[in-house]
């Protein structure tokens, strides 16, 4: 969980964005944030900017680390925009916020989403300036990235692992999605509680899911959740630490026993 000086500078961070947004009339852009500080940023713009409507925006519709881009008052729209609408409706601004390369291997190696990142921050980056890694096939990807450093990466990154690369740029297409990959889980259980659920998912005990939950090892819906009754909807997604991350499919459908029928997907 973050410590109350970190999120005070979070806080604070987001409050400078809002303040370039509504007094310098600029389009003001954060750094890349994870699917958790995305949800507590969420949370505190909702506060400091009720009126508003936040952008979240990684380079394309469904991104998992993407950055906060508040508009000035005379660009917003009724309705939020998203990565598809942002690159139709302000293409400039999209471009502005994040860009992509094409990074591709010799082919005679494998290349994990690990090598990848490894390589990269190795050159000195810090994560917040790289947004997803998106696996093309073996041996390529894309790294989304800020505009400011894809120079840098074009010209510095030769190497992912000990396998030679080379760079190209990447205009994001229209539709570009990425189509995630589950291994299936099923189970039943006594209740929706998060407790059982987490037994289900980590093939824990109902007495270690709960030690797990309040060591705040458990994300559900990107944020630390250590209340081990909390009952659990489908849609919801659970982060277990060293284990790894469900999105829980079903839930409610109970046997003729009263147990509940889990249904959910691991991401692989």
């Amino acid at each position: 969980m973050r410590r109350d000086g970190d999120e005070a500078l979070f806080e604070a961070r987001l409050t400078d964005l809002c303040r370039r947004a509504e007094t310098k009339y600029e389009v003001a852009v954060g750094d890349f944030l994870s699917p958790g500080e995305a949800a507590m940023a969420k949370t505190i713009l909702a506060r400091l900017r009720p009126e508003g409507i936040p952008l979240f925006f990684g380079g394309y519709a469904g991104s998992e680390r993407v950055r906060v881009v508040i508009l000035p008052p005379y660009m917003e729209t009724e309705e939020p925009l998203d990565g598809s609408s942002l690159q139709r409706i302000y293409p400039d601004v999209a471009r502005d916020a994040v860009a992509a390369i094409l990074v591709k291997g010799s082919g005679f190696r494998k290349l994990s989403h690990r090598d990848y990142m490894g390589s990269v921050l190795a050159l000195g980056l810090e994560r917040a300036v790289i947004g997803d890694i998106i696996l093309q096939d073996e041996c390529s990807a894309v790294i989304f990235c800020d505009p400011r450093i894809q120079p840098y990466l074009a010209q510095e990154l030769k190497k992912i692992g000990n396998d030679a690369v080379r760079i190209e740029s990447f205009d994001v297409p229209e539709g570009f999605t990425v189509e995630r990959q589950f291994k299936p889980v099923r189970d039943t259980i006594a209740s929706p509680r998060l407790d059982c659920i987490v037994a289900a998912l980590a093939g824990l005990s109902r007495e270690k899911a709960q030690m797990t939950i309040r060591a705040e090892a458990v994300e559900v819906d990107h944020l630390p959740e250590d209340r081990v009754d909390r009952l659990v909807a489908a849609g919801s997604i659970i982060a277990i630490r060293r284990v790894g991350k469900f999105v829980v499919r079903s839930v409610d459908e109970q046997t003729k026993k009263g147990r509940y029928r889990l249904e959910a997907d691991m991401y692989i």
